[in-house]
């Protein structure tokens, strides 16, 4: 049995631009994710 391991993370809107796909909804500020993954193959 071997056990697989993943990390990633990354940035959204890295420089905190403020920004709306549609008028009168604007999107997040700046925000970070992690994602770790652990699992038996």
């Amino acid at each position: 049995m071997q056990r697989y391991v993943s990390l990633e993370g990354g940035v959204n809107n890295i420089f905190d631009r403020k920004y709306a796909l549609a008028e009168g909804f604007p999107e997040p500020g700046r925000n970070f994710f992690i994602n770790l993954v652990i699992s038996n193959l």
